[in-house]
């Protein structure tokens, strides 16, 4: 989908979609738990309905009502001859992935191309995986004892090893090698888990002591999506006038640490570890491209296996509309300017590239092409529908 973006100030309410990162889990949890769930509040987009395809491609059986979601898992078996499609879905794919295989067995995946080309590697010393192209199939047995997982790829690696590791017939010890990254996404995973019922403890920093557990879900209602509201507050940031009317309130999402580091950003010049935020980084580069000083977000290489070159988009796309943006090694260097300009954009299949764009088109002088902007389907469907909602003036082209 092609829009023409006009220069607008974006003003009124609306609502987040509710945080993709606990629907995720939340539906993982369901499907674990052998029973018929009421699941209130979520996210109906693309990369969760890959998860409840895979459910369903596993026995399982849903139905939606309103805005809630009645999950039958009592005959899930997580043995399948059948292909499961992960679509675009890395949280899907890396969060099934170990538990299918605490069974054994030969499974096997097919994806989108986007997701295709993102890393497996953690998983490596535990399964055997072969690639064609979009389709991916892994065998082995996971079994209990010691697993050495690294965790400075992605969380996701992490969160997967502590969905499957009480799914085992014995105690297992997860140790987490590497620098690790997005913490906040793997403590919101042992949190979880632990309203969940299952018994896992934290020896130190890195390691988790898990036993085998049997899964009960905890009803309750999914909040909104701080990686989503991370828009709204740097539009907020940069002029225009947007109240939040389901701001998040509770400390499990990390992603919230978009409001102190904007009031860093307004302070000048600075340099930002993104390391914990990665998502972050879109908002924040739109935010730091039209303050003037210097900045710097580091600790971001891992940014180049997302949906996109998250990095490269970032700074390609913005530098076409004026910004000065350097890729470096290990993030994004960028100047300051006083005002972008309208130029033709282009998503890279990245939602969170396509909601940067948006914010950008209504700050810059002259009309904006953006090209790919049906990826926001990915965590935010309705997306475009708050951004008309807000004052924002955008066409099919």
């Amino acid at each position: 989908m092609k829009l023409r973006i006009e220069p607008v100030f974006l003003k009124g309410n609306c609502y987040l979609p509710a945080s993709k990162s606990l629907s995720h889990r939340a539906l993982i949890i369901a499907m674990l738990s052998r029973g018929i769930n009421q699941l209130r509040g979520i996210l109906d987009c693309d990369d969760t309905q890959a998860t409840l395809q895979v459910i369903e491609a596993l026995g399982g059986h849903y139905h939606w009502q309103e805005d809630q979601l009645f999950l039958d898992s009592r005959q899930i078996h997580l043995e399948s001859a059948r292909t499961l499609e992960v679509n675009a879905s890395g949280s899907t794919l890396r969060f099934m992935l170990p538990i299918l295989q605490t069974v054994g067995g030969v499974h096997r995946y097919h994806m989108h191309p986007s997701l295709a080309r993102r890393t497996l590697a953690a998983y490596e010393p535990y399964f055997e995986m072969s690639r064609q192209q979009e389709r991916l199939w892994v065998d082995g047995r996971l079994k209990a004892g010691e697993i050495m997982i690294e965790a400075s790829q992605s969380s996701q690696f992490v969160s997967g090893m502590l969905f499957a590791l009480p799914l085992l017939d014995a105690p297992s010890r997860l140790v987490l090698q590497g620098e690790c990254v997005s913490v906040p996404y793997y403590e919101m995973t042992y949190q979880l888990l632990k309203e969940a019922g299952v018994s896992l403890t934290r020896q130190d920093a890195r390691t988790f002591l898990i036993d085998p557990s049997n899964y009960h879900f905890h009803d309750g209602m999914l909040e909104g999506d701080w990686s989503a509201a991370a828009f709204i507050e740097a539009a907020n940031f940069l002029g225009m006038s947007i109240d939040i009317l389901n701001r998040p309130t509770s400390l499990l999402q990390g992603d919230r640490e978009i409001v102190r580091l904007l009031q860093q950003i307004r302070q000048g010049s600075c340099q930002m570890d993104v390391r914990d935020v990665p998502d972050l980084v879109p908002a924040l580069a739109l935010a730091m491209a039209l303050t003037p000083g210097h900045f710097e977000l580091n600790h971001a290489a891992r940014l180049k296996d997302k949906e996109s070159n998250r990095l490269e988009s970032v700074a390609h796309e913005l530098n076409a509309m004026g910004a000065k943006i350097t890729v470096a090694p290990d993030g994004l260097s960028i100047e300051g300017v006083d005002h972008l300009h309208g130029a033709q954009v282009d998503a890279h299949q990245d939602h969170r590239i396509a909601m940067m764009l948006s914010i950008a088109a209504c700050l810059a002088q002259g009309e904006t092409i953006l090209n790919g902007a049906e990826c926001v389907a990915k965590s935010w469907p309705q997306y475009f529908t708050v951004f008309r909602q807000l004052g924002g003036k955008c066409d099919e082209c």
